[in-house]
């Protein structure tokens, strides 16, 4: 009987803190310079994803505790967009104030037709 009721116990701290959870991982867009020496330091520390080559350095979208790592084993770091969800959201805010009609045009429903086609395309794909 203890064990069960420490189980459900365990169970609902869990549940608590889970919906405690706020912000989600905030990333940065960065351009930083490394040497082979420097790049391979960091590439022992982080996993790089999509990484692009940008003049003499790279540029990807990093959270913040990567973050921190490349300010310390790299050089010329420069953080190009600080918070790359919240610059999106508002780029996409703007461009609907200045063009309004794009919701609308892209929220109507198919016609059957095209639906037909659709679906057939994606029997054709599987």
């Amino acid at each position: 009987m203890k064990s069960l009721l420490f189980s459900l116990l365990c169970m609902l701290c869990s549940i608590i803190s889970i919906a405690q959870i706020e912000d989600p991982t905030r990333y940065s867009k960065i351009y930083f310079e490394a040497d082979q020496t420097q790049f391979k330091k960091l590439s022992n520390l982080l996993i790089f994803e999509h990484l692009a080559i940008s003049n003499k350095g790279f540029v990807g979208d990093f959270d913040q505790e990567e973050k921190l790592i490349i300010q310390t084993h790299a050089s010329n770091v420069k953080i190009q967009i600080e918070d790359v969800s919240k610059y999106y959201e508002e780029r996409a805010r703007e461009e609907l104030k200045n063009n309004p009609t794009m919701l609308s045009a892209n929220t109507k429903k198919p016609d059957q037709a095209s639906l037909q086609i659709t679906m057939g395309a994606l029997w054709v794909a599987i």
